[in-house]
């Protein structure tokens, strides 16, 4: 298993995108959370073009996340809380 798994991170030779699997796994999250600069979504959506391992783990963390954001249970903070910290933070010395 761990042989499959550092032959699927190594460098995708077959790809000319500027992107190896490595680097796209390592950002993947950032790629999932939109939180690159346009350049950046560019070279990973050519890397996933042409790479379709890296596509196949890229739907599947992209679908977890999915699920994963619909299960979280959101509940608003209690306003004695949001007081209490913003009385706390007002409170505090300005500059560091």
């Amino acid at each position: 298993m761990i042989g499959i798994l550092k032959k699927w991170l190594g460098i995708n030779s077959g790809c000319n995108t500027g992107c190896n699997c490595k680097e796209f796994f390592e950002n993947m999250h950032a790629v999932i959370d939109e939180e690159l600069t346009e350049e950046e979504k560019d070279k990973y959506r050519r890397h996933l073009d042409e790479c379709s391992p890296c596509l196949d783990k890229y739907n599947d963390e992209k679908e977890f996340v999915k699920v994963l954001r619909q299960k979280l249970d959101k509940k608003p903070c209690p306003e004695h809380l949001k007081s209490s910290i913003l009385e706390k933070i007002q409170s505090e010395p300005q500059g560091i």
